[in-house]
């Protein structure tokens, strides 16, 4: 994608992100039922908690987006003039089999559509406005079209579009019928409308499967048939966000096909085994994943696949079968990052990976039958797994009750064997009951980084020192549904987070050029 058309989806999304309403009674009716994705803002709500938003119509900062002064000015003018940032607004878009099937839309309310008009022919007089039916509409740019009626406005965006194909695109939007739309149609947005929230999304997941298999075709890539049915999984999915005072908190629910949950049973697992994570060696991880997956689906999941098939014949000598060693795995793992470094040498990585198991001395007589394979040295406490023929370095092993831990470090190793270092209670704390957990501290993970250009250190540290760190967790399925929550945390505690954010995005493009 070009940078110019980058930079113009950069500044519709910031457009709608500062012009929408806290009437959640305004029904939605120009969305078409069709839609991949939708976005609602109660501007109501986050204009009181964050009154920086109205610094982000500046010339200079929208001059930094569109990289175009012109285009700049008229943004500001139209975002100062046009909008009727007192009502809401929705963004949504369509993914077809292609680009060329696929747009991008911005609805939102006018507080007067002749100052709208005016607003725009004052910056292009030339500007060729045409009347079809009750709403007039002009072509700004290349694959940006306006609509407007009355109090009623639409931008559509579609790259691909010619001017014809844009106005039957905004036409069809704009004569949607209520039996049509979105919100009569799809109860899960709907109910998505009623909730408490400053952000909403929505997100149909059933588009996409087609749309993928097709991007992948004309990759000349063959999506193997085992995995096309894990595409149809997840049908929809709501993502409820709220800006508070030092964090931004994100509810999320994933809504499973129950047909298509059925063939991966035996990969669903309930929640990790948080004492697979308690014993990690690394108190304030950079960057920390854990999950929970049912093992004995692993091997129906690969079916005939060149690494099943791999491993049965690697197996064939010792009478060991696939499942077997699945089973003798919990599903329990936890990846673990301390400090980056820029280094080719693993060993002089911060990497620990936790693994729960059934019986680790079954697991440990495994791997020492395959001694002439991995170069395995038995020292008593741990083991050293020796790996530089695979160009994967040195790796330490240590058992620990039933769990079993790899690291590439030697200290990290030590800390393993003198359980002097422990994760944090509080990240040990998003294990409880979850089967997906996720955390990165900014600060640490960026830290080692490398620096590309001149202004990567002070943008990296306007990051650093706004954002503290994004942690988040997931419950087991139930109901067929996955449900979640994240938080983005900053440094600032004492503002609201929309405050800090906005701050942060004013200042950047002084960073950032």
């Amino acid at each position: 994608m070009q940078k110019p058309l980058i930079r113009l989806y950069t500044l519709v999304l910031a457009s709608f992100f500062l012009y929408h309403c806290s009437s959640k009674e305004l029904t939605p009716s120009l969305i078409p039922a069709d839609v991949s994705t939708v976005v609602v803002l109660d501007m109501k709500r986050m204009s009181s908690k964050a009154i920086e938003w109205k610094d982000m119509f500046s010339t200079e900062f929208l001059k930094n987006i569109t990289g175009n002064g012109n285009k700049a000015d008229l943004m500001g003018k139209v975002l100062n003039g046009g909008f009727d940032y007192q009502k809401t607004a929705y963004l949504f878009a369509k993914a077809g089999n292609t680009i060329e099937e696929s747009y991008m839309a911005l609805a939102f309310s006018l507080k007067d559509d002749k100052q709208f008009e005016k607003t725009l022919l004052e910056d292009n007089p030339a500007l060729d406005i045409k009347k079809d039916g009750n709403h007039k509409y002009a072509s700004l740019y290349t694959g940006v079209l306006v609509a407007w009626q009355k109090t009623k406005a639409l931008v559509v965006i579609a790259p691909e579009f010619d001017t014809k194909a844009l106005r039957k695109t905004a036409n069809n939007i704009l004569k949607t019928k209520n039996s049509n739309a979105l919100e009569t149609k799809n109860q899960t947005f709907r109910n998505a409308l009623k909730e408490d929230a400053d952000v909403i999304t929505w997100i149909d997941y059933s588009q996409f499967p087609k749309t993928v298999t097709k991007q992948l075709q004309n990759l000349n890539i063959d999506l193997p048939s085992q995995f096309l049915p894990m595409m149809k999984v997840i049908e929809q999915a709501t993502l409820l966000t709220n800006f508070e005072q030092g964090e931004v908190k994100t509810r999320m629910k994933a809504y499973a096909n129950p047909e298509s949950i059925k063939v991966y049973q035996q990969l669903i697992k309930g929640a990790v085994d948080a004492q697979v994570a308690k014993d990690i060696p690394i108190e304030h991880p950079s960057m920390l994943m854990g999950v929970g997956v049912g093992t004995l689906g692993i091997e129906e999941l690969l079916g005939h696949s060149k690494m099943v098939e791999g491993m049965k014949m690697l197996l064939s000598f010792s009478g060991t079968s696939v499942k077997e060693i699945l089973g003798m795995y919990t599903g329990d793992l936890v990846l673990a990052v301390g400090n980056v470094k820029l280094s080719n040498d693993l060993n002089e990585q911060e990497i620990v990976i936790g693994i729960g198991t059934h019986d680790s001395q079954k697991v440990l007589k495994l791997i020492t039958d395959f001694d002439g394979f991995l170069k395995i040295k038995n020292k008593k406490d741990h083991y050293i797994i020796d790996l530089y023929d695979y160009e994967l370095g040195e790796w330490f092993m240590v058992v620990k009750d039933k769990n079993v831990y790899l690291t590439t470090s030697p200290t990290l190793k030590d800390a393993l064997l003198s359980n002097q270092t422990k994760l944090n209670s509080e990240t040990l704390g998003l294990f409880s009951g979850k089967v997906a957990v996720g955390e990165v501290d900014y600060g640490v993970f960026l830290k080692n980084l490398p620096e590309f250009t001149p202004n990567t250190h002070e943008a990296r540290q306007k990051l650093t020192n706004t954002i503290d760190k994004f942690q988040f967790s997931a419950k087991p399925l139930a109901n067929n549904i996955w449900e979640g929550e994240s938080t983005l945390k900053m440094k600032d505690k004492s503002r609201n987070s929309l405050a800090v954010l906005f701050q942060m995005i004013r200042e950047m493009p002084k960073v950032v050029e």
